[in-house]
């Protein structure tokens, strides 16, 4: 049945009819459209090699088209006594039929892409644009001197020449192959056919010079996504910005092109390729090379394969806070900030660096990465950098800094500060975090506190100070036996004896410091439990409001200002005592401790003693939670605030701990 070549590329079992002087019964009878514009008529299951009963209509043949008008988003075809043959066996006969059939812009887009010669002849009304057989629109085509402009209303679409890279012109068709990108939907399309009475769009003469000198990606399977991206940054000592690229995949490649210069940026291997995802379809792209942003929408993204790559988990990587990305490299006398490996577009000199923080508050796009504020040169830089390079940094840092003092500051200053270290972190330890509920307590008077906010305070800080106990007792039970291990093991790699019974006092005096911390815990937890019945979920608080009786709403209003009266008598009156006395008592034992640092050769133990200054400097450059703004380092200095205790005072031309400029 079917000629040489040909092939059927649309079939149709109802929508369509066939009349005439010939009564052809069309029961289980199917419309099969080929690549040639022929048609054939015959039963539904029958396939086309085997039918010896069905009729046709030589489009090859006879060549004559087919009448069709718009109508919405549907095409009427409409054509008089079209000289059909009927075939029964070895016998054909001549008949004339009238074929009326509908299309919908789907079916038409289909028949579009695969049919050699258009045989639907459009005489009026608008053009229709097809595209890779999928997309298809109704609308009005303008022809400017470089460029074809088609508009249907929503969307609008710029067919530039120099996008061309070959064409075809028949019969109420002009198809054009190259990569083309519709804004409006965000597509790529390969193949673009404008349909209709299309005589006055003719080409410019000179089209096929124009062709000829086109910039071309050349020919591509089919199966290989080509989408549409924006890249920014610097690629191969090039720099971009915002630039509209086309990104193909193709046999596990991914293919950068420029879209009008039609050059290639990148061509590499898929697993060479990590990337951060920014959201809103942002991204940081890391190539194995270079660094860069990249935009492409998350439908492109999927069809191109980007849900599996990978993160990027290269530690010399970070990304500003406008989102841009660079390399890091840190050398002897400069951190080097640049958009390349090789281009540096700032260089920070250690020497002029005064501080380096830490912001765990501030998210960032993977929990690999932590932002750092670097203080330098009165000047500030915010940065996302790994978290596995960030200590290295302000060690190396700090470093430079320390050594720029080991031979001015004696073995005593050393020590002293390595005591105001060993203070440092006991107070913030024991007593930071019951410090830190001072930021939470709620604002405001307190007799203008309503039920809802009384019932949040209870339930919150129930919890607060429930967590507080916790947190005292497993500080106080191994706080002494951390440092003394430290201490034996450093006597322990010189070979030598330490007599840490001193630190018994320290165990002592932790033992005394949970006993009275937890006696004010539970004092205030005293009140809570006098309106426990008012422990609830958030979601649960607002509803047992309304069931209270007057008497209740009272009570709670006067144990919650108890309570709130025990935590600022706490904080403010008792805390300041108990960071005294443990100051007081740390410096004793530690000054005691001293006597067995004796005869230790000078250099090693400053270098001992630097070195663990230098840890405890890194974590306090931290936040004190992921939720706050407040370093530790900060919070440290606060508590130190509460006493009056002057020569405890950090002096940063003396205690070097807390900050080195």
């Amino acid at each position: 049945m079917l000629k040489l070549g040909e092939k059927i590329i649309f079939s149709i079992k109802s929508g369509f009819s066939l009349n005439g002087g010939y009564d052809y019964n069309l029961d289980d009878k199917c419309l099969q459209l080929t690549n040639l514009g022929n048609i054939y008529v015959s039963k539904v299951d029958c396939l086309p090699e085997e039918c010896s009963d069905f009729i046709m209509y030589d489009y090859s043949e006879e060549g004559i088209n087919l009448y069709s008008e718009l109508d919405g988003e549907s095409i009427n075809i409409i054509s008089e006594e079209l000289p059909f043959k009927l075939i029964e066996g070895n016998h054909k006969t001549e008949i004339k039929l009238s074929l009326i059939m509908i299309l919908d812009f789907e079916e038409f887009a289909k028949i579009d892409e695969e049919i050699k010669n258009m045989i639907f002849d459009f005489r009026q009304g608008d053009i229709i644009m097809t595209a890779d057989g999928k997309h298809i629109f109704a609308g009005e085509l303008e022809k400017e001197d470089a460029r074809l402009i088609f508009n249907s209303g929503r969307n609008r679409f710029e067919l530039n020449f120099e996008d061309v890279e070959s064409f075809s012109e028949s019969f109420n068709r002009i198809n054009f192959k190259g990569y083309f990108y519709m804004d409006t939907n965000s597509i790529v399309m390969r193949n673009i056919s404008f349909v209709g009475a299309i005589e006055q769009y003719l080409l410019p003469r000179d089209f096929e010079k124009i062709l000829s000198e086109n910039k071309k990606i050349g020919r591509l399977p089919k199966e290989d996504p080509v989408v549409f991206c924006k890249v920014t940054g610097r690629i191969k000592e090039k720099t971009y910005l915002s630039k509209n690229m086309f990104l193909i995949n193709h046999d596990d490649l991914f293919v950068f092109y420029e879209k009008k210069q039609k050059n290639e940026v990148i061509c590499k291997e898929i697993s060479n390729f990590t990337k951060y995802d920014l959201g809103n379809g942002n991204y940081i792209i890391y190539d194995g090379d270079d660094v860069y942003n990249m935009y492409i929408n998350k439908n492109d993204a999927e069809m191109v394969g980007f849900n599996s790559m990978g993160e990027i988990n290269e530690k010399y990587i970070g990304y500003t806070e406008g989102m841009r990305p660079f390399f890091i490299e840190i050398d002897k006398d400069l951190i080097k900030i640049g958009n390349s490996k090789e281009n540096s577009v700032l260089n920070i000199k250690k020497e002029e660096i005064s501080e380096i923080n830490i912001h765990e508050e501030k998210k960032t796009v993977n929990e690999n990465l932590i932002n750092i504020q670097i203080r330098y040169a009165n000047k500030k830089v915010n940065l996302n950098l790994s978290r596995k390079l960030v200590p290295e940094l302000i060690d190396d840092v700090f470093s430079g800094y320390q050594n720029s003092l080991f031979d001015y500051v004696s073995v005593e200053e050393s020590y002293l500060n390595w005591v105001k270290t060993v203070s440092d972190m006991v107070v913030y330890n024991l007593f930071g975090e019951i410090y830190g509920l001072s930021g939470k307590l709620p604002m405001g008077r307190p007799e203008n506190y309503d039920t809802l906010e009384w019932v949040d305070f209870i339930n919150d800080f129930h919890e607060e100070i429930e967590s507080q106990k916790r947190n005292t007792d497993e500080i106080t039970v191994y706080l002494t036996d951390i440092l003394e291990k430290n201490e034996l093991k450093y006597f322990k790699g010189l070979g030598k004896e330490c007599d840490t019974s001193s630190l018994e006092k320290l165990s002592s005096l932790l033992i005394e410091m949970r006993r009275d911390l937890n006696y004010d815990l539970n004092d205030i937890l005293k009140k809570f439990e006098m309106l426990d019945y008012l422990i609830l979920p958030k979601n649960m608080r607002k509803s047992s409001i309304r069931l209270l009786k007057e008497s209740q709403i009272y009570q709670i209003e006067y144990f919650g200002k108890m309570a709130l009266k025990k935590i600022r008598h706490l904080i403010y009156a008792m805390l300041p005592y108990y960071i005294e006395k443990t100051i007081k008592s740390i410096f004793e034992i530690y000054f005691k401790i001293y006597e067995n640092y004796e005869g230790i050769d000078e250099i090693e133990l400053k270098t001992e003693l630097m070195n663990r200054i230098k840890s405890a400097y890194i974590f306090k450059q931290f936040s004190i939670s992921e939720e706050s703004c407040v370093l530790r380092k900060d919070a440290i200095d606060d508590l130190y605030s509460l006493v009056k205790f002057s020569s405890m005072r950090i002096d940063s031309e003396f205690y070097y701990t807390g900050g080195y400029r």
